[in-house]
């Protein structure tokens, strides 16, 4: 998983900001999409990276209910 963002907020500039994030992922055949908003802290510069990411179980079968955890840094 990548997270190809890296962006500069001006000083002078609200101290938070909201990144649009776009999600595409099936559920049997059927693709899903949703647009999500993530509040973050800005100032300076933002380079945001995955430090983790965690399936739980971590093989799960079709049909399954499973967890996806990302842990996202600056």
């Amino acid at each position: 998983m990548e997270v190809p963002l890296q962006i500069y907020v001006l000083p002078a500039a609200s101290p938070s900001a909201t990144i649009q994030v776009d999600l595409s992922y099936h559920i049997g055949r059927t693709l899903f999409h949703e647009i999500r908003g993530i509040g973050v802290v800005s100032k300076g510069i933002i380079d945001i990276k995955v430090t983790d990411l965690t399936i739980i179980p971590g093989r799960p079968s079709p049909g399954q209910i499973f967890s996806i955890t990302v842990t996202l840094t600056n």
